[in-house]
């Protein structure tokens, strides 16, 4: 009766804080670069703490457009610095991973 009583606790605390991330967390904007070589590789960075290699990018702050957002996080990630307005925008993206 007891284990029966926290599992449905868990649940239940599990549930409210879903909802509670689908209703007051804010959407966050990001913005990920494809960099292309002389021999049309494609470069990838590896994050802290992770065996998984990705675009460079990241999260855009509140004051950034998406072309200085991309800039920023590619001189922050790989040292290249590029300048916002030559860059173009190949599309945008929506992920529903953490419930925005």
């Amino acid at each position: 009766m007891k284990k029966t009583l926290q599992n449905f606790l868990m649940r239940a605390a599990r549930f409210c804080f879903g909802l509670y991330w689908r209703v007051f967390r804010p959407t966050t904007l990001g913005a990920r670069c494809i960099v292309t070589g002389a021999r049309n590789r494609i470069l990838l960075v590896r994050h802290r703490g992770t065996a998984q290699w990705f675009l460079p990018g990241g999260m855009a702050k509140k004051s950034e457009t998406l072309p200085q957002a991309a800039s920023r996080e590619l001189e922050e990630e790989t040292g290249i610095q590029i300048a916002p307005e030559t860059l173009r925008l190949f599309g945008c993206y929506t992920s529903t991973k953490q419930g925005k």
